[in-house]
């Protein structure tokens, strides 16, 4: 006897009533089939159906092995992209892997594929921009790091992506003191204060490290 394989993607996005539907459902079909439940986060998935299941954790992709897996697909695919645009697709999806590929399929149609085209389509600052400007706040070069967020500001990027970027910059470079000014420039600009004063704010903080 073979059972009936039934996959549900992004489990973790059901409602309550979806999911008490669906421990019902696996109640009804137990004896035939095996539900595959597939989700980031599985704290979402409420106890019931958590305990009709064996909970397996995989790690995260790291970035050589998304860099690796997205350059395979490209030379398959015949999608010509370039290295620091791929490095880019990287860094802004945050150990993503399906982010990544839609982000590869919305610009492979296109002739040239630099960091510039990922930078439209994805409406996200440059994380070596960002890269950038946090330098010469730790060197205390003010006036080239504003003159660098003047051009990132009149870009027209929403506050809350430029003080992602900033948090994705801190990550990678596994720096408490960066991601404590960031996480407070995130806490204002979730209180509704989204003007360049409060990343002024946040630039004085970087510098200030104490």
């Amino acid at each position: 006897f073979q059972f009936k394989i039934v996959i549900l993607d992004e489990a973790d996005s059901m409602t309550t009533a979806a999911q008490q539907a669906m421990r019902r459902v696996m109640e009804i079909y137990a004896d035939t089939t095996r539900f595959i439940l597939i989700c980031n986060t599985f704290t979402k998935i409420f106890e019931p159906i958590q305990s009709r299941c064996a909970v397996l954790k995989f790690d995260r992709l790291s970035d050589g092995e998304i860099r690796n897996e997205l350059e395979r697909i490209c030379v398959i695919e015949g999608i010509g992209v370039k290295s620091e645009a791929l490095d880019m697709v990287v860094k802004l999806c945050d150990g993503d892997m399906r982010q990544c590929l839609n982000i590869i399929e919305s610009v492979s149609g296109l002739e040239k594929i630099d960091s510039h085209v990922i930078e439209q389509v994805t409406g996200q600052p440059s994380p070596a921009f960002v890269e950038k400007i946090v330098c010469f706040l730790q060197e205390k070069r003010v006036d080239a790091a504003l003159d660098l967020f003047d051009e990132m500001w009149a870009a027209k990027y929403e506050p809350v992506d430029i003080v992602s970027a900033f948090f994705r910059s801190a990550k990678y470079r596994d720096d408490y003191h960066l991601m404590k000014c960031v996480g407070m420039a995130q806490l204002r600009l979730a209180e509704g204060y989204e003007t360049k004063l409060q990343f002024y704010s946040m630039f004085y903080d970087i510098m200030n490290n104490k």
